[in-house]
């Protein structure tokens, strides 16, 4: 049920309206807000940021799995790869020839391999946008309920 309140126009919730309820306090005399509700903003904040810092995290965790996942296939399609390019070269090449072309495609699959591990790493060590948002986020918090004394 909504009530308008007949002196100042604002619409209340009949359970807010009720004198034993906290939940809404009101500013005191200097025009404050009450500490309660300084108190219950600052943990809803800190809520919210926990939250949000647990998502990223979570966000994280993907993201190194992804990464496991993509090495493991690259790791599958080369090696299939090198087989099948191991056993044309033992069938097309001349017999003088077949241990350089075994040599060539072994120097081959640990430089592609090299090169992926290069990648991955470097995948790897990229840090999310997010995560350095939220944490100036929580700096810019910490700042604004600190006691400026």
């Amino acid at each position: 049920m909504v009530v308008i309140l007949p002196t100042t126009g604002i619409f209340a919730n009949s359970v807010a309206m009720d004198p034993s309820s906290d939940s809404n306090a009101s500013p005191n005399e200097q025009g404050q807000p009450s500490r309660q509700h300084l108190v219950a903003s600052f943990f809803d904040v800190i809520r919210s940021r926990l939250e949000l810092f647990l998502t990223e995290a979570e966000e994280q965790k993907w993201r190194l799995v992804e990464i496991f996942i993509w090495l493991l296939f690259m790791a599958v399609v080369l090696l299939l790869l090198l087989m099948v390019l191991v056993a044309l070269s033992v069938l097309v090449l001349p017999p003088g020839w077949r241990v350089v072309g075994l040599c060539f495609w072994v120097i081959v699959g640990f430089g592609t391999i090299g090169l992926g591990v290069y990648r991955v790493k470097k995948y790897a060590q990229q840090s999310s946008p997010m995560f350095a948002e939220t944490m100036n986020q929580l700096k810019k918090d910490q700042a604004c309920f600190s006691d400026p004394t």
